[in-house]
Formats: structure tokens, C-alpha cells, sequence
């Protein structure tokens, strides 16, 4: 924590591209902004799972937003959370305008936001849940509604890192619940980045065992995968 306090008020090093003094450069801000000029987009998990909902991106997680999720995530860079609400909050407003289901729910007050939730032994090393912090900044001030810690890991799983897609899948498989009754609401899920799908794929099955009548997803970026599509 007091790290992180410092990291507020001291002089640091650029999370893209080590220039002295800023968290995130111009340069490297200059670079988000024109890669999503392009605006938010249904993302291409190549092979889809089952199950999977409809996944709004914005990004491809590359390059310095990659290294700001991370520095954020991981080392408690705090100053970066205002940037990265931002871009989720856009990927919100491609799924809520690309999607009319989604529309109808939202004029009829019927949305609920759900973070994706963060392991126990996650909690432990953090002591925060960075990704929860990010949707609530994101939604500050506005009457949809984020249920906190609706979604909770019930049984212990292995580090996603360095999985394939058919292990990820068998890692999670079973291992979200959901701790309200989530009937007749539209559930957006939220999480930093999609990679296989595999953890959106379990949080909606987890969702739909509540009652959820419909299921979205929205992310800042989706998994750059070379000589295939991103997904």
C-alpha cells in the first residue's frame, strides 16, 4: 500500500515505454488513442466456446495498453485506473449500442454489470481487487448498477497463464457461482481482456444458472494471436 501511495506523488517511469516521470507518456497515450479510433467491436475468439456470450472489445492487448493493464493489475500503478475505466466504458457503449437486446434491457432498467471476480490467492498477493475498481470507476455516478463480488471462484483453479484454450476450459469448468438471484436481468459481464473465452464462457453459465435472461460481455481488449485472427 504504501507503494502504491508513493506512486501517486513520486516521479516514475512511463508503464510503455520507460520515459522518466510520467505513469503513461504522451507518446504511449497517443498510441491508445489512435489504436481505437477504430471504436468498440465483437471480438473473434477463434474457435468460440459454447456458451460463450457476445464479447465488445476495443483494443488488442498489445503494445502500451497491455503494459497498462498489467502495471495496474499487478503492481498497484493507481494513477492509470481513470484511463482504463475509460476504455472499458467505451466497449460498454459499443455492446449497449450494438446490441438491441442489451438497449431495450438498459431503457427498461433490467441490466446488471458483473465484474469478473478475482481468486482468493489473488486477493491475498493484492489485497484489492484491481478489476472491480476499474468497472466502478468506469459507472461512478450512473444508475446502472455493479454487483459487487456477485461472482465468486468456489472451488481452487490453476493460474490461467500459460494454458491453452481446452485447458482453460477444463480449469474453470464448474468453478464460478453466483451469490444473488439474478432473474430476468440482463447480465453484462466485465473483465480486462478475452483470450480463449474460457472465463467468460463459465461466468455465463454461472450467470444463466441464476436466472439471467440474456448475457453480454464487454472488455477492453481481446488477445492478439499471430497468423490468426484475435480473440
Amino acid at each position: 500500500m504504501l507503494r502504491e501511495l508513493a506512486d501517486l506523488v513520486a516521479p516514475v517511469d512511463c508503464v510503455g515505454c520507460g520515459a522518466r516521470r510520467a505513469h503513461l507518456c504522451p507518446g504511449c497515450r497517443a498510441e491508445i488513442a489512435r489504436a481505437a479510433r477504430a471504436g468498440p467491436h465483437l471480438a473473434r475468439v477463434c474457435p468460440p466456446p459454447a456458451g460463450l456470450p457476445p464479447v465488445w472489445t476495443l483494443l488488442a492487448y498489445d503494445g502500451a495498453v497491455r503494459q497498462a493493464i498489467v502495471a495496474h493489475k499487478d503492481h498497484g500503478r493507481l494513477a492509470l485506473l481513470p484511463l482504463l475505466a475509460g476504455l472499458w466504458r467505451r466497449s460498454l457503449a459499443g455492446a449497449v449500442e450494438g446490441d438491441p437486446v442489451l438497449r431495450a434491457a438498459l431503457l427498461e432498467r433490467r441490466v446488471v454489470v458483473i465484474p469478473a471476480p478475482s481468486s482468493a490467492r489473488a486477493w491475498r498477493e493484492r489485497g484489492r481487487d484491481p478489476w472491480e475498481e476499474v468497472v466502478r470507476h468506469a459507472l461512478a455516478g450512473e444508475s446502472l448498477p455493479v454487483a459487487r463480488r456477485a461472482l465468486r471462484v468456489r472451488r481452487a483453479v490453476r493460474d490461467q497463464a500459460g494454458l491453452g484454450a481446452s485447458a482453460r476450459a477444463r480449469n474453470l469448468a464448474g468453478a464460478l457461482a453466483v451469490t444473488r438471484d439474478l432473474t430476468g436481468c440482463a447480465v453484462v459481464l466485465a473483465d480486462d481482456i478475452v483470450t480463449t473465452g474460457a472465463t467468460l464462457t463459465e461466468a455465463a453459465r454461472a450467470v444463466r444458472a441464476a436466472g439471467a435472461a440474456s448475457v453480454h460481455a464487454a472488455v477492453i481488449a481481446s488477445t492478439v494471436r499471430r497468423g490468426r485472427p484475435s480473440g
